[in-house]
């Protein structure tokens, strides 16, 4: 007995206990609460049964911080707005008349600490707690676990009514008040009038930021005014900064491709620089566009793999180089061996995918040092027409190009030559007739000149007729008409007729004076009469009239 009566003296003077408000009385609301008619506070009638066993036991003690968060989300007997009473909300259910507890028996009671929610004004790592074995009080580390009973409400009288403020989060801050009080940590508990407007202020610490408030204080302004209608808890949210760091992408060459990112950010061009938490892993990939490949990357990306990863640990930059495809050669068409002079040929070849124009060179040489000239067609054309001189070789090759400005290789060469004519001979064959028409008489025939040469010829030739006794072209023969006659190959049909009765007759008087016994029986044919085909006319193509 006198062992228990020193601990009781030494629990008293250690606590500090001091007179406490008025107790009750107490109404038992029939749902788990009671209200204290003298406050008007309502009390959980029992304690917290935090693992919900309905045993309790060390299981439903909580640290200090896990005691505020559990009321302040204790939804109980259809109310969500309870809280962990402060010291002095604690102390005022204390029965000082008895022991063991010492509360009223309205409230069921653990004789061990209950946690308040004041913190010790001279450390804020310690709060304040309240023994009902003998109706005491003192304080513990914020560590410890103890047992919670929540409070809602607030007293019907004027106050004053005590503002705490808790800290968390994984920064550092302050919080001070205005009117002055509030200095936390250190000061984190302070008494004020009823109907005092307080205002709160968060700063955080050099590398930390505010998240925000919670409890009776909300939203992320780190100014926050409260009004002391009753006994109010602040939380202040301070985190641990976190830098950041900008990302640059760049393509090269404009429309060679894009860069995308993952995360999201980088969509380049267009979305070419991205701000990431430090610390972030970014994968940067490049994506070729038509016509190009990915070839590699230069700044913090390096190497030929279209993937680059960087951790954002400071400002970053990275360029993705592409090229321009390579692309085939066309396969030109062999044009022929020979055309004749003046004409225009044609140079064709095959189609080649991906090209956007072909490039045609002309020279006059096979290793083309003498260039003619350099043409451009669109893809459409898969040829060109181009007008030529006499007496020359030409050669010619092409080269197809991409859009992105990539260039085949030449493709085969070709070549064409041109020429004044071609050595041909000639004959003429045929049937002449002696005809009278109308009392005249007529002659007319039905003949044919062919190329009896090696190569064929293709253009025009002259054709002369003369009468000649002796099949040899002289001053003595006489002329008689003159057609001009379009070759292609080898044989061309020329049907003519004439009324050459006038030039024969005076030819053949002219003969008879000279001694001539007959008109003569031999008509010539001088083809290519100015030598301009080199033709020989052999004989003088002799077709004997009738």
């Amino acid at each position: 007995m006198k062992n228990f009566l020193m601990m009781l003296l030494c629990w008293v003077v250690v606590s500090g206990a001091g007179p406490a408000w008025a107790i009750g009385p107490y109404v038992d609301n029939g749902d788990g609460t009671a209200t204290d008619q003298g406050t008007g506070l309502m009390w959980m009638q029992s304690t917290a049964d935090i693992n919900g066993d309905e045993d309790m036991d060390d299981n439903d003690r909580l640290p200090w911080k896990d005691a505020l968060e559990y009321c302040e989300n204790l939804n109980f007997a259809d109310y969500t707005d309870w809280r962990l009473p402060n010291e002095r909300e604690l102390r005022s259910i204390v029965k000082d008349d008895t022991f063991n507890p010492a509360i009223d028996p309205v409230f069921d009671c653990e004789l061990s600490p209950y946690w308040s929610s004041t913190s010790l004004a001279s450390d804020a790592s310690y709060a304040w707690f309240v023994n009902f074995a003998v109706g005491g009080d003192n304080w513990q580390n914020k560590t410890n676990h103890n047992y919670v009973r929540c409070v809602r409400g607030g007293l019907s009288g004027s106050g004053p009514f005590d503002l705490s403020i808790i800290l968390a989060g994984t920064g550092g801050g302050t919080v001070t008040s205005n009117p002055a009080g509030i200095d936390c940590p250190g000061d984190c508990t302070e008494s004020y009038p009823s109907g005092q407007a307080v205002q709160l202020t968060a700063t955080p610490d050099p590398g930390s930021v505010f998240s925000g408030w919670s409890g009776d204080c909300a939203g992320t302004d780190p100014d926050v005014t409260v009004t002391m209608d009753g006994a109010k808890s602040c939380t202040a949210a301070f985190d641990v900064a976190v830098s950041s760091f900008t990302l640059t992408a760049a393509v090269d060459p404009a429309g060679g491709g894009t860069v995308t990112s993952n995360p999201a950010g980088i969509d380049c061009p267009g979305d070419c620089t991205e701000d990431y938490n430090d610390g972030t892993a970014v994968a940067l990939t490049a994506n070729p566009a038509a016509d190009y490949a990915f070839d590699h990357w230069t700044g913090d990306c390096a190497g030929s793999n279209p993937v680059c990863d960087l951790t954002m640990n400071s400002d970053r930059d990275a360029t993705a180089h592409f090229v321009c495809t390579a692309i085939g050669a066309p396969a030109a068409n062999d044009p022929g061996n020979t055309i004749s002079s003046g004409t225009a040929y044609q140079v064709s070849w095959a189609a080649v995918d991906g090209a956007q124009d072909y490039v045609i060179q002309e020279a006059t040489d096979a290793a083309f040092t003498a260039i003619v000239s350099t043409h451009t067609v669109a893809t459409t054309q898969q040829q060109y027409t181009h007008d030529v001189a006499v007496d020359t070789t030409y050669y010619y090759r092409v080269r197809a190009r991409r859009s992105c400005g990539s260039e085949s290789p030449w493709s085969n060469v070709v070549d064409m030559t041109v020429l004044t004519h071609v050595l041909s001979h000639f004959d003429l064959t045929g049937q002449w007739n002696w005809y009278y028409r109308f009392g005249n008489l007529m002659l007319s025939g039905i003949f044919e000149v062919q190329n009896v040469g090696d190569q064929e010829y293709h253009g025009l030739v002259t054709v002369d007729f003369y009468l000649s006794d002796d099949r040899q072209l002289d001053g003595n023969d006489l002329f008689l008409n003159r057609r001009t006659v379009n070759i292609q190959g080898h044989r061309t049909l020329i049907s003519s007729y004439g009324h050459w009765l006038r030039g024969i007759l005076r030819w053949w008087l002219t003969r008879r004076s000279l001694g001539f016994p007959s008109i003569p029986n031999q008509i010539i044919a001088v083809i290519d009469p100015d030598n301009l085909i080199d033709e020989t006319n052999e004989g003088n193509n002799v077709i004997p009239s009738p």
